[in-house]
């Protein structure tokens, strides 16, 4: 039996209920040895084979036999008796009843499209005494948003405070930095940045924040004074703190920029508003937030990125990725679509091509569909706003869920 199996093309299995079970090795124990060796054999022949099953064709001749198929075969083409005759003989005999045509020459296609060219930044301008300023790598678009930062920087409007808000990884941190780099020497000769994020994401991971860290109140403000040049400030009670470093921002004014608010607790987010809205004038302020806070403030609302600055980012990040410089027009856009114009999560998942076994966009993109649990892309950008909701908003988004 085994060598006949061997040697056979194809091995027709009629299957009735009586067979199946002693395929199976279910009726009484002396009974259906032969079967039931039938069925040793050829669930071992498709198991060696991966589960492929090209040899082992089930026939019924009875429509209620389809139900006492045997598990290794139930998952391949059966055929009924007489009225699948002409399939069945077409397969053993290799008479497919449609052919396909034969595969015609492939057609040069046109070379791809170049890309825009890049948009280069304004030089960094300012002196390395005027502040500590991060520098930005590269910034594109958001032409609009930094004319309305400008304007409200400009000393003869009254508004003192601007506030960028928005969800994580849409780049209100690049944005506000980018605004003080090309704000006014003449009208902020000082600018002090101070940062409350505790962690970053790359396309390796999430990396938490140590070094150049505020995590309160307090701390903030012994930052901006130590910017400033008041290296005794810290030794100040904290009572007097406020007023002395009002005092010190008449004589020197600057512009702060005070980035991830959300991350310090809710009440030193209060006094550090509060703060704010008693700055000296000539010192003005940026703060960023994914939390929109009730603060009479110029209030920036940052959506998506247009696909003319994702392919501007995509351009700059292919100068070191070879594979996503290979990538096409159609693929940039479709990365583009795929993470809603999200500068942090389009750069992650560009970031995943050429790390381990992601070599396409598709491969990249399945990966950000899977994210796996641990505060990675999707999870690092919008999993802490779940502490924000309250039960009633949570009530809602169930229900349109």
């Amino acid at each position: 039996m085994q060598d006949e199996i061997a040697r056979a093309k194809f091995v027709l299995c009629i299957v009735t209920k009586t067979y199946a079970e002693r395929f199976l090795g279910h009726t009484a124990p002396g009974k259906g040895f032969g079967a039931n060796w039938e069925g040793s054999i050829i669930t071992s022949d498709i198991y060696q084979n991966g589960g492929r099953n090209e040899k082992f064709i089930p026939i019924i001749f009875d429509p209620t036999d389809a139900a006492n198929l045997p598990h290794p075969l139930c998952d391949y083409t059966h055929f009924h008796g007489a009225n699948d005759y002409d399939a069945l003989y077409r397969l053993l005999t290799n008479q497919p009843e449609v052919a396909p045509h034969p595969l015609g020459s492939i057609i040069p296609a046109p070379p791809p499209s170049a890309l825009p060219p890049l948009k280069q930044p304004k030089v960094y301008r300012h002196r390395h005494d005027r502040g500590n300023l991060p520098r930005l790598p590269y910034f594109f678009g958001r032409d609009h948003d930094l004319d309305t930062i400008a304007a409200a920087l400009n000393h003869d409007i009254r508004t003192w405070l601007i506030l960028i808000d928005g969800p994580g990884g849409i780049g209100k941190t690049s944005l506000a930095i980018r605004a003080a780099e090309i704000a006014s020497e003449t009208d902020y000769p000082r600018i002090v940045f101070v940062s409350s994020k505790v962690r970053e994401l790359e396309p390796d991971g999430v990396h938490a924040i140590h070094d150049f860290l505020v995590s309160s109140y307090p701390e903030i403000l012994n930052a901006i004074a130590r910017e400033l040049g008041n290296t005794g400030f810290d030794k100040l009670s904290e009572r007097n703190r406020p007023s002395a470093l009002h005092t010190l921002l008449r004589e020197k004014p600057a512009l702060l920029v005070i980035d991830d608010l959300e991350s310090l607790s809710e009440e030193d987010r209060t006094r550090i508003l509060e703060f704010l809205k008693h700055l000296p004038t000539g010192t003005k302020a940026i703060i960023t937030s994914r939390r929109r806070t009730d603060v009479q403030a110029e209030v920036l609302r940052l959506e998506r990125i247009s696909w003319d600055e994702a392919a501007q980012l995509l351009a700059e990040l292919a100068r070191n990725n070879k594979l996503l410089a290979a990538t096409t027009k159609a693929k940039r856009r479709e990365l583009y679509n795929h993470t809603g114009g999200n500068p942090l999560i389009l750069r992650w998942v560009a970031g995943q091509l050429g790390r381990g076994q992601c070599r396409t966009v598709a491969s990249a993109l399945e990966m950000l569909k899977k994210t796996p649990s641990g505060e990675q892309a999707l999870e690092f950008i919008f999993g802490d706003l779940l502490d924000t909701f309250t039960r009633d908003e949570m009530g809602l988004l169930a229900a349109l869920t």
